[in-house]
Protein backbone atom coordinates (compact mmCIF):
# COMPACT_ATOMS: atom_id res chain seq x y z
CA UNK A 1 0.00 0.00 0.00
CA UNK A 2 3.04 2.53 0.83
CA UNK A 3 4.65 1.73 -2.79
CA UNK A 4 1.30 2.19 -4.39
CA UNK A 5 0.79 5.91 -2.93
CA UNK A 6 4.94 6.64 -3.22
CA UNK A 7 4.80 5.70 -6.62
CA UNK A 8 1.38 8.11 -7.12
CA UNK A 9 3.46 10.67 -5.81
CA UNK A 10 6.48 9.74 -7.90
CA UNK A 11 4.09 9.87 -10.72
CA UNK A 12 2.58 13.12 -10.19
CA UNK A 13 5.98 14.98 -9.16
CA UNK A 14 7.31 13.69 -12.76
CA UNK A 15 3.90 14.92 -14.42
CA UNK A 16 4.04 18.42 -12.96
CA UNK A 17 7.72 18.61 -13.81
CA UNK A 18 6.90 18.29 -17.53
CA UNK A 19 6.62 21.36 -19.61
CA UNK A 20 4.33 22.88 -21.74
CA UNK A 21 6.58 21.84 -24.61
CA UNK A 22 5.93 18.14 -23.39
CA UNK A 23 2.80 18.02 -22.46
CA UNK A 24 1.56 19.49 -25.80
CA UNK A 25 4.05 16.72 -27.83
CA UNK A 26 2.47 13.73 -26.17
CA UNK A 27 -1.31 15.57 -26.71
CA UNK A 28 -0.34 15.71 -30.70
CA UNK A 29 1.30 12.07 -30.66
CA UNK A 30 -1.80 11.17 -28.87
CA UNK A 31 -4.24 12.69 -31.31
CA UNK A 32 -2.53 11.96 -34.29
CA UNK A 33 -1.94 7.73 -33.21
CA UNK A 34 -6.00 8.11 -32.43
CA UNK A 35 -6.29 9.50 -36.47
CA UNK A 36 -3.59 6.99 -37.86
CA UNK A 37 -5.13 4.22 -36.01
CA UNK A 38 -8.97 5.15 -37.50
CA UNK A 39 -8.05 5.57 -40.66
CA UNK A 40 -5.87 1.81 -40.98
CA UNK A 41 -9.00 0.22 -39.44
CA UNK A 42 -11.22 1.96 -41.74
CA UNK A 43 -9.11 0.70 -44.55
CA UNK A 44 -8.32 -2.63 -43.18
CA UNK A 45 -12.15 -3.05 -43.39
CA UNK A 46 -13.23 -1.50 -46.43
CA UNK A 47 -10.18 -2.29 -48.82
CA UNK A 48 -8.71 -5.52 -47.08
CA UNK A 49 -5.55 -3.79 -46.83
CA UNK A 50 -3.04 -4.99 -43.47
CA UNK A 51 -1.59 -2.49 -42.14
CA UNK A 52 2.06 -2.09 -41.92
CA UNK A 53 3.74 1.32 -40.49
CA UNK A 54 3.14 4.80 -40.07
CA UNK A 55 5.58 8.09 -39.96
CA UNK A 56 5.12 11.68 -40.34
CA UNK A 57 7.45 14.60 -39.70
CA UNK A 58 6.79 17.52 -38.24
CA UNK A 59 8.88 21.05 -38.10
CA UNK A 60 6.93 23.77 -36.67
CA UNK A 61 3.69 21.53 -37.15
CA UNK A 62 2.76 17.86 -38.45
CA UNK A 63 3.89 18.90 -42.12
CA UNK A 64 3.26 14.81 -43.63
CA UNK A 65 1.88 11.80 -42.09
CA UNK A 66 2.47 8.74 -43.42
CA UNK A 67 0.94 5.20 -43.79
CA UNK A 68 1.86 1.83 -45.19
CA UNK A 69 0.13 -1.58 -46.30
CA UNK A 70 0.15 -5.03 -47.06
CA UNK A 71 -2.32 -7.02 -49.59
CA UNK A 72 -2.76 -10.67 -50.50
CA UNK A 73 -4.30 -9.52 -53.84
CA UNK A 74 -2.40 -8.88 -57.63
CA UNK A 75 -3.00 -5.31 -58.27
CA UNK A 76 -2.25 -4.09 -61.93
CA UNK A 77 -1.65 -0.27 -63.04
CA UNK A 78 -5.85 0.66 -63.33
CA UNK A 79 -6.48 -1.45 -59.99
CA UNK A 80 -3.67 -0.08 -57.91
CA UNK A 81 -4.58 3.29 -58.94
CA UNK A 82 -8.05 2.83 -58.13
CA UNK A 83 -6.95 1.56 -54.73
CA UNK A 84 -4.42 4.00 -54.11
CA UNK A 85 -6.45 6.98 -54.76
CA UNK A 86 -8.94 5.70 -52.26
CA UNK A 87 -6.54 5.63 -49.34
CA UNK A 88 -5.26 8.42 -50.12
CA UNK A 89 -8.33 10.53 -49.98
CA UNK A 90 -9.85 8.76 -47.08
CA UNK A 91 -6.46 9.23 -45.09
CA UNK A 92 -7.28 13.16 -46.10
CA UNK A 93 -10.33 13.38 -45.19
CA UNK A 94 -9.76 12.00 -41.98
CA UNK A 95 -7.28 14.20 -41.61
CA UNK A 96 -9.11 17.03 -42.60
CA UNK A 97 -12.12 16.34 -40.47
CA UNK A 98 -9.90 15.90 -37.15
CA UNK A 99 -10.82 18.94 -35.37
CA UNK A 100 -8.30 17.75 -32.99
CA UNK A 101 -5.52 17.66 -35.16
CA UNK A 102 -5.73 20.85 -36.56
CA UNK A 103 -3.84 23.30 -33.90
CA UNK A 104 -0.87 20.98 -35.00
CA UNK A 105 -0.70 20.38 -38.55
CA UNK A 106 1.83 23.18 -40.60
CA UNK A 107 -1.26 23.67 -42.76
CA UNK A 108 -4.73 23.36 -42.89
CA UNK A 109 -6.39 22.08 -45.10
CA UNK A 110 -3.85 18.92 -45.34
CA UNK A 111 -3.69 17.92 -49.40
CA UNK A 112 -2.01 15.27 -51.40
CA UNK A 113 1.45 17.14 -51.07
CA UNK A 114 1.16 16.63 -47.18
CA UNK A 115 0.90 12.48 -47.12
CA UNK A 116 2.24 9.67 -48.42
CA UNK A 117 0.61 6.34 -48.98
CA UNK A 118 2.59 3.06 -49.57
CA UNK A 119 1.23 -0.38 -50.55
CA UNK A 120 2.82 -3.50 -51.59
CA UNK A 121 1.27 -5.99 -52.93
CA UNK A 122 2.11 -9.56 -52.37
CA UNK A 123 2.84 -11.02 -55.85
CA UNK A 124 2.63 -14.37 -54.58
CA UNK A 125 3.24 -15.67 -58.37
CA UNK A 126 5.90 -13.22 -59.28
CA UNK A 127 3.59 -12.00 -62.27
CA UNK A 128 5.42 -9.61 -64.91
CA UNK A 129 2.18 -7.85 -64.98
CA UNK A 130 1.07 -7.38 -61.33
CA UNK A 131 2.45 -4.41 -59.15
CA UNK A 132 5.34 -4.91 -56.31
CA UNK A 133 4.58 -1.85 -55.00
CA UNK A 134 2.27 1.05 -55.29
CA UNK A 135 3.62 4.60 -53.45
CA UNK A 136 2.07 7.78 -53.12
CA UNK A 137 4.45 10.72 -52.38
CA UNK A 138 5.32 14.44 -52.69
CA UNK A 139 2.23 14.68 -55.29
CA UNK A 140 3.49 11.63 -57.67
CA UNK A 141 1.84 7.64 -58.07
CA UNK A 142 4.81 5.63 -58.64
CA UNK A 143 4.38 1.87 -59.66
CA UNK A 144 6.86 -0.36 -58.93
CA UNK A 145 7.69 -4.20 -60.72
CA UNK A 146 11.27 -6.40 -60.98
CA UNK A 147 12.68 -6.22 -64.38
CA UNK A 148 14.28 -9.27 -66.07
CA UNK A 149 17.29 -9.15 -63.65
CA UNK A 150 14.76 -8.80 -60.81
CA UNK A 151 15.76 -5.22 -59.79
CA UNK A 152 13.10 -3.27 -59.18
CA UNK A 153 11.95 -0.35 -60.83
CA UNK A 154 9.70 2.25 -61.49
CA UNK A 155 7.68 0.96 -64.28
CA UNK A 156 4.46 4.02 -64.53
CA UNK A 157 4.89 7.55 -62.90
CA UNK A 158 1.85 9.58 -62.87
CA UNK A 159 0.64 13.24 -60.91
CA UNK A 160 -1.61 12.28 -57.75
CA UNK A 161 -4.56 15.01 -59.66
CA UNK A 162 -4.44 12.98 -63.13
CA UNK A 163 -4.51 10.09 -61.31
CA UNK A 164 -7.75 11.02 -59.03
CA UNK A 165 -9.30 12.75 -62.71
CA UNK A 166 -8.91 9.41 -63.95
CA UNK A 167 -10.61 7.43 -60.98
CA UNK A 168 -13.50 9.67 -60.66
CA UNK A 169 -14.50 9.43 -64.55
CA UNK A 170 -13.89 5.77 -64.31
CA UNK A 171 -16.54 5.49 -61.45
CA UNK A 172 -18.97 8.46 -63.13
CA UNK A 173 -19.02 6.31 -65.80
CA UNK A 174 -19.76 3.01 -64.19
CA UNK A 175 -22.33 5.10 -62.36
CA UNK A 176 -23.97 5.70 -65.69
CA UNK A 177 -24.56 2.24 -66.66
Amino acid sequence: MKFKIFFLLILNILLISCSKEERDMHRRKNIEQKLLLKTTNQLEKEKQVKFSGFGGSSDNGLTMLSLSFETDKDYDIPTGRELIVYCAEEFLKNINSDEKIRPYLQNYPFDSKNIKVSIYPQNKNNLRNKLEIISFSHGKIKYYNYDENKNLKIIYEENYEDALNIVQKQKKEKNEI
